[in-house]
């Protein structure tokens, strides 16, 4: 009698690991697909953040080649360790700043007014007549004047 109980409870107790072991299979399975889904999107933004163009056959050839940390720091010393060149570091986004306030200038002139005007008026006045883009730069200007304040 106790050796079946103790058949009897080895069983179920493989019978429980076994189904864990599946359920950890599956939890593996969808992280490794999940991973795969997300990752081209971290490799665009630190191929970017290094200063390496994908749409180029360079880029293309790094991204290839490159098994390393998704870190740009990484991937900028391996570029320069197998290509012998540095890649040229990724452009700060100053001249939409700059154009920002050129629209912001050309509205305040176009006003005919020489005061300088509100600059919320300003700001309403790019997003009612400009396009997205310029309506986007004018509220990232004013972010920034805030922050400065």
């Amino acid at each position: 009698m106790n050796e079946e109980n103790n058949v009897e409870e080895t069983s179920e107790v493989m019978d429980t690991e076994s189904s864990v072991i599946k359920e950890l299979r599956q939890q593996i399975k969808d992280l490794k697909s999940e991973n795969s889904v997300y990752k081209p999107f971290v490799q665009d933004k630190v191929f970017a953040e290094a200063g390496v163009d994908v749409n180029t056959p360079f880029g293309k050839a790094v991204s290839k080649l490159y098994s390393g940390p998704l870190e740009a720091g990484a991937l900028r010393d391996f570029v320069a360790e197998e290509f012998g060149q540095a890649p040229a570091p990724a452009q700060e986004p100053v001249q939409e700043v700059v154009q920002a306030q050129d629209n912001i200038k050309q509205v305040m002139s176009r006003a005919g007014s020489s005061q300088p005007v509100d600059a919320m008026d300003a700001f309403n006045e790019v997003i009612a007549s400009g396009n997205t883009h310029e309506s986007i730069r004018a509220k990232l200007y004013m972010m920034d004047q805030e922050k400065n304040k």
